[in-house]
């Protein structure tokens, strides 16, 4: 029984492993066109960089967007108007996240929770902790979906995220998938 549960999980370190070399691999060649901090040159290119991040237009026809950390995705739905511009910064957000938290814990404490909210639908969306914190970031305020509890909560969730080991963020993923964040208390961040 241990020697197929560790054969698993090095199959799925390796696989983590080679999918976060090419990213990086791809962020590093697509990342020398150059710095870019206009958003609507982002949005209006199939491939470009975003302060440092690249920006990629997918085929999707939805008008959301995902950051894997180094990239951007952005579906082709995205226009070029207030709420085009608001999601670019909102998932540069993200990636100043990465930046600071790193890969892996960036993925559990940001990138899961995140996916999943957002294929269960959980509404309002942007006022998830690890939501609030990437618009906290970029300076965005969406009065109609963040509520100071919910503001106050994104603070203190990321403030765990970065004071916390990645075994024990790993550890409490179920509970913040689910909303559970009583963890989160003065004492453990």
């Amino acid at each position: 029984m241990f020697k197929k549960s560790f054969g698993a999980l090095l199959e799925i370190a390796i696989v983590v492993t080679i999918g976060i070399t090419l990213i990086h691999k791809v962020a590093t060649v697509f990342g020398r066109r150059g710095y870019n901090d206009d958003v609507d040159e982002a949005l209006n290119s199939r491939v470009s960089n975003y302060k440092g991040q690249v920006v990629i237009r997918l085929p999707w026809s939805k008008r959301s967007g995902m950051s894997s950390g180094p990239i951007m995705f952005l579906g082709k739905g995205v226009k070029t108007d207030d709420r085009g511009r608001r999601l670019v910064r909102h998932e540069h957000g993200h990636y100043l996240e990465y930046q600071q938290l790193g890969y892996l814990k960036y993925l559990v404490g940001i990138g899961i929770p995140s996916v999943v909210n957002y294929f269960r639908k959980t509404r309002p969306y942007f006022n998830q902790p690890w939501e609030i914190n990437a618009d906290m970031l970029v300076g965005i305020e969406r009065p109609d979906e963040h509520t100071t509890a919910g503001v106050e909560l994104g603070k203190r969730y990321y403030e765990y995220l970065n004071a916390n080991s990645l075994f024990s963020i790993i550890g409490n993923m179920g509970k913040f998938i689910n909303h559970d964040l009583s963890v989160i208390k003065e004492d453990n961040v």
